[in-house]
């Protein structure tokens, strides 16, 4: 598989997701506007470096920058429907960490 043909195909990999793959400007730009964007890194799963609602194309190199400035860019990814759909994979992980 070619370096492009790897990154035009963003697998999903966190339950729930609509689309996971690494944080670059072109995701970004390429994002539908309104999915919740949060990044997989950070202090805890309900603490991520960035996370925030996909803004509209004039608003997207402002948010390009602060996620570099968060330092997000280029780390692994998610989008969501919405906040609420992240939160109810949080809760999810954190009930079956639990058990465990």
């Amino acid at each position: 598989m070619q370096y492009s043909e790897r990154h035009t195909k963003p697998k999903t990999t966190m339950k729930t997701a609509i689309q996971s793959a690494k944080l670059t400007k072109s995701f970004l730009m390429s994002a539908q506007e309104g999915l919740f964007l949060v990044s997989n890194v950070g202090c805890s799963p309900s603490q991520p470096l960035f996370s925030a609602i996909v803004l509209p194309d004039e608003g997207r190199e402002a948010q390009w920058r602060q996620i570099v400035a968060c330092r997000a860019n280029h780390r692994l990814c998610h989008l969501f429907k919405s906040p609420e759909d992240y939160l109810k994979v949080i809760a999810d992980f954190s009930n079956s960490f639990q058990r465990n």
